[in-house]
């Protein structure tokens, strides 16, 4: 009964205030605007921001945002809402990760609760990237294997495939990262588990994972280079962009990111000083297949992920897969004492995790004033009255200014970027579209149309954007 309580508790914590806090700048704001125009140009194959094509990532992300819109509407509640099914699913699959790895029900139970409530993942998987859609992937990939190795249902082992195939429309290459231990698991001399011997299993994983790629490559060829180069090589080997965080983040997500299961890595360091001090002694034996899996699983891609020049915090959150299956088999019992024991102690602990779930809560409803990144929710809802009947088939173009993704988000309306970085690229617009077009520029800046005497008609302005009208006629011809 007791731990019925502790899975519904889990299961409300994974929807409660999922769309809470507004998009920001530019992440965000950049996945929900893509999925947004989805809708609107009725474009699903190939992604677009601001009118013009955006490959980044494969579609499968965009995809289940805008169907989240779709649903709730174009706001953060229907941006994140696949988010929420993505949480749950992911906890889930960690208990059925350990289950497989032959863990007791309270230590299964324990790494579904390191990971729905420690401090980096269940923040990290409420921000709108492809990072949570990629970790849920891998997660039910791998409790598809576990369950495999454990029953031998072919079924399961198809998922397994399937799982990483999608994983890779999902993020791209290193969705396949975490295949590593799967394949150093038959490396390894000792144990080793059932062959994964399927005829069906890798052309399932590639065609699942590729199709996309193959079809736009065969629509423009110049994009094999883009697709390889400039994604891959180019993300491991170059600061090209822009995204060379210190690997010293890594290490402080790693040790503090569990909070509040820090205690645990007390625990943790006296089982290793152990065994290295049997292995001295030559009386220690082999350490178990799941806890050589997980170490692989931890260390090999994070290795990479420091190795490489481009690194983000995010890349992290599927690594809190393995951590969670180790930290939570030390924490398995607790979890028994907590279910099992007498009811002051419990009510204690109750009251404690309530109150760390109420400060994950607010992390997750964050107001728009607190925390990193821009929000522009406020500056689309002061612009949005400034367009008119008339204005509906106009274009709009950001001038000297942006992109923003946000305020094309929030203002439901494609605002295009033809790169107007200067007043005179205003003369590489074709005379019509010039004066038939509406403008987003910072407040600030149009001091620099004052400079240039060209007149111009402010339309509505928020606290740092202003829309505006060139005045004048094109040309009658």
């Amino acid at each position: 009964m007791r731990r019925s309580v502790l899975i519904a508790v889990l299961l409300l914590f994974s929807f409660a205030f999922w769309g809470g806090r507004s998009l920001r700048e530019s992440s965000e704001s950049r996945y929900g605007e893509t999925a947004r125009e989805m809708i609107e140009t009725g474009e699903w194959m190939v992604p677009q921001l601001h009118g013009h094509r955006h490959l980044t990532k494969p579609p499968l992300a965009y995809w289940a945002i805008a169907g989240g819109m779709k649903v709730f509407g174009v706001n953060a509640w229907g941006a994140r809402l696949p988010l929420a099914f993505l949480f749950a699913g992911t906890t889930a699959c960690v208990f059925l990760i350990a289950t497989g790895m032959g863990f007791g029900r309270y230590e299964a139970l324990g790494a579904s609760i390191v990971f729905a409530t420690s401090g980096f993942s269940s923040i990290a998987s409420f921000v709108l990237t492809t990072d949570p859609f990629l970790t849920f992937l891998v997660a039910a990939g791998m409790a598809a294997l576990w369950t495999y190795w454990k029953s031998r249902c072919q079924w399961c082992l198809l998922a397994f495939w399937l799982s990483f195939g999608v994983a890779f429309m999902a993020k791209g290459p290193p969705a396949w990262l975490h295949l590593i231990p799967v394949a150093a698991i038959f490396l390894r001399r000792g144990e080793r588990p059932a062959p994964l011997r399927t005829w069906l299993g890798v052309p399932l994983m590639v065609g699942a994972g590729l199709w996309w790629f193959l079809w736009m490559i065969a629509r423009d060829a110049s994009l094999l280079e883009y697709f390889v180069k400039g994604e891959v090589v180019n993300r491991i080997l170059t600061t090209e962009h822009e995204r060379n965080n210190s690997p010293l983040e890594y290490a402080a997500i790693l040790l503090l990111g569990p909070f509040p299961w820090v205690f645990l890595w007390k625990d943790a360091f006296l089982r290793v000083k152990s065994f290295l001090a049997a292995r001295r002694a030559r009386t220690a034996g082999p350490l178990p297949l799941w806890l050589v899996f997980c170490l692989i699983w931890l260390l090999v891609p994070l290795a990479i992920f420091v190795f490489a020049k481009s690194r983000m915090p995010l890349y992290m959150l599927p690594l809190f897969l393995p951590l969670s299956l180790l930290l939570g088999k030390l924490l398995g019992r607790s979890v028994e004492r907590f279910v099992t024991g007498a009811a002051p102690r419990r009510r204690l602990v109750a009251a404690t995790l309530c109150a760390w779930l109420g400060v994950l809560l607010f992390a997750r409803a964050t107001p728009d004033t607190i925390g990193s990144g821009k929000v522009f929710r406020d500056d689309a809802r002061a612009l949005a009255p400034a367009f008119g009947k008339d204005d509906e088939g106009r274009k709009v173009f950001w001038l000297m200014t942006g992109p923003y993704h946000g305020i094309s988000f929030y203002l439901n309306r494609t605002v295009h970027d033809p790169g107007l970085d200067h007043v005179e690229d205003l003369e590489t617009l074709d005379p019509a579209e010039r004066f038939g077009s509406l403008y987003l520029i910072k407040t600030k800046l149009l001091k620099r149309l004052d400079s240039r005497a060209m007149p111009y008609t402010v339309l509505g302005a928020s606290e740092s954007v202003s829309l505006i009208r060139l005045d004048g006629e094109a040309p009658r011809s």
